[in-house]
């Protein structure tokens, strides 16, 4: 146990000193809970996960499927995560409250602060230096990151807010009653509100240069409306499943949803179906909560969780699917594995690390492409032990 300690003492040291974010893909762990929600970076190179019962927010790699990071400021479960426009800031927020402002490229915390009422996954970055955010009680603030610890609260809905989307001074909010609010931020009031779903508002998206605007419902139909007096323009049912979650690339031309019935399908914005991946449905026993389009538009990623029994528990293990959309296929599997460490060195000229772990394996990790190169398992030591002698009796004497 104390080797244990101090392994994982040098790890943060080490951490510390370098700055390094790609530690992690040493010890990489299993997801606490359902995964809830999945945000690309701007350029797609990452994404960062949060999950229902899980005070960190992961970053992994999209190119070698490891996570590369975590951000651990908070106490409770995390409900909200975005990236700023350039993807070196990020803003997080808890379910008691605490909003943090992040500095990815640091990897360090910039400022927080506790609020409240919970921010449940609506952050918005209007720009590098404003933050829209929607809370449990309908309210939503203006953060401006030079004073994050002030943030202003600019209107109130009638309910939880469950998603939002900006175009310039447009802002348009979605609430888990089915309204649908349309709010002009120049002046900080309602344009007008209609309640456009039997149940939550899943997603919604502003399109065609900000006249109309894509939402999603538990119903299980995808509707397009004029922005102006959100009269419905066509609507699509996607699946005989109720929506489950929602994503839009609209420089691409895609709708992402995902269904009750695990079925993950794309649309464009005019309606037709593109992809529809099939998945087995007792790969994951929950329905898919999380879906993300990367932003080029080759990528989607859709969030599963399974229980997967054995002989002394259950093992509860959420994982991320990517899925190619270039080839229509699966593309890589994101998931953590809980690899104990028992001792480690590090090459003396190279960035480049040795790790002994369970089973005697021994693995060599390159930090600069965040992947494993080799490994070799050691064979188990034996004790020699001299053969026998063999009782030699004495001849008696006749």
């Amino acid at each position: 146990m104390f080797k244990r300690l101090i392994t994982f003492i040098f790890v943060c040291v080490f951490i510390f000193v370098s700055n390094s974010q790609t530690v992690e893909v040493i010890t990489q762990e299993r997801s606490k809970g359902v995964i809830n929600q999945l945000t690309y970076n701007p350029d797609g190179t990452l994404l960062a996960s949060i999950s229902e019962n899980d005070p960190v927010v992961k970053i992994w790699d999209i190119r070698t499927g490891k996570i590369i990071g975590k951000l651990e400021d908070h106490t409770e479960a995390i409900t909200a995560v975005a990236f700023s426009p350039s993807g070196n800031k990020m803003v997080s927020a808890s379910k008691d409250g605490k909003v943090i402002y992040w500095d990815i490229v640091k990897w360090e915390l910039i400022d927080s602060i506790t609020i409240k009422n919970t921010i449940q996954t609506s952050f918005i970055f209007k720009n590098e230096s404003t933050i829209l955010s929607g809370d449990k009680k309908g309210g939503i603030r203006k953060w401006d990151v030079s004073q994050f610890s002030s943030p202003k609260s600019i209107f109130n809905c009638s309910s939880e807010i469950n998603v939002m989307d900006v175009y310039n001074n447009q802002l348009v909010a979605g609430t888990n009653s089915g309204k649908v609010y349309s709010i002009d931020l120049s002046n900080n009031t309602e344009k007008l509100n209609k309640k456009i779903h039997i149940g939550s508002v899943i997603g919604l998206k502003f399109f065609d240069d900000g006249k109309k605007i894509v939402t999603a419902g538990g119903d299980g139909i995808i509707h397009f409306w004029n922005i102006n007096d959100l009269i419905e323009s066509k609507h699509i049912k996607a699946g005989t499943g109720s929506i489950s979650s929602f994503d839009a690339n609209v420089n691409k031309n895609m709708i992402a949803v995902a269904n009750k019935n695990k079925s993950v399908k794309l649309y464009s914005f005019t309606g037709d179906l593109l992809y529809d991946f099939k998945t087995k449905t007792d790969d994951y026993d929950h329905p898919i909560k999380a879906i993300a389009l990367s932003p080029d538009g080759t990528t989607v990623s859709s969030a599963n969780f399974r229980i997967i029994p054995t002989i002394k528990k259950k093992i509860k293990e959420s994982f991320i699917q990517v899925w190619d959309l270039k080839r229509g296929s699966l593309y890589k599997t994101l998931k953590g594995e809980v690899n104990p460490i028992y001792s480690f060195d590090f090459h003396p000229t190279e960035n480049r690390l040795i790790i002994l772990g369970e089973n005697r394996k021994v693995t060599f990790w390159d930090f600069e492409t965040a992947e494993k190169y080799g490994d070799i398992t050691l064979q188990k030591t034996k004790r020699e032990i001299p053969p026998r002698r063999k009782s030699v009796k004495g001849k008696g004497k006749k």
